[in-house]
């Protein structure tokens, strides 16, 4: 008889948890941080799209550049709050 099969479902869900707590301890900090990440991915993700799609002339494209650096200092400061 094969005993070990029975402990492997308590295994994988002990391994689910263990896995699953980093992912509620960033939930629960980002929300009390008040940076919203995923506004910024956001935000950054469409400049670069609009930069792609429009093949940007020069005007526009410092315009987009100078957007993205701002976003990058305000991601910077909000680490260094962390």
């Amino acid at each position: 008889m094969i005993v070990y099969y029975q402990w492997v479902p308590m295994i994988l869900l002990c391994l689910g948890m263990i896995l699953y707590i980093p992912r509620l301890f960033w939930k629960m900090m980002n929300g009390r941080s008040g940076i919203e990440i995923n506004d910024m991915v956001e935000a950054a993700s469409a400049l670069q799209i609009t930069k792609k799609e429009k093949g940007i002339d020069s005007a526009a494209g410092i315009v987009l550049n100078a957007s993205l650096e701002l976003l990058a200092v305000a991601v910077e400061q909000a680490l260094e709050i962390i």
